[in-house]
């Protein structure tokens, strides 16, 4: 019944939303929702915020070291996101 209901979904937009939608849904009720990747949001590419955020990303890693990264932490892109 999902499946068919995604792809009837024509408008790539409204396809993210519903997907995420249902992500968060499961996220909810997960044995793992406490796990630091259980829920991973699809965000349409930005290849501008993207760019920005890789560029943040190398100065802070030229800056700091990688032995200060904690590889728990995703970078998804530069714009402010909920946790869930």
């Amino acid at each position: 019944e999902i499946r068919d209901y995604l792809l009837s979904i024509e408008n790539e937009d409204e396809l993210i939303e519903k997907i995420n939608s249902i992500k968060k849904t499961m996220h909810e009720v997960s044995p793992f929702k406490n796990e630091p990747v259980d829920c991973v949001i699809w965000v349409k590419n930005d290849t501008r915020a993207n760019e920005s955020a890789l560029k943040y990303l190398n100065k802070w890693l030229v800056n700091n070291g990688l032995e200060e990264v904690d590889m728990r932490t995703g970078i998804l892109d530069g714009r402010q996101v909920e946790i869930y």
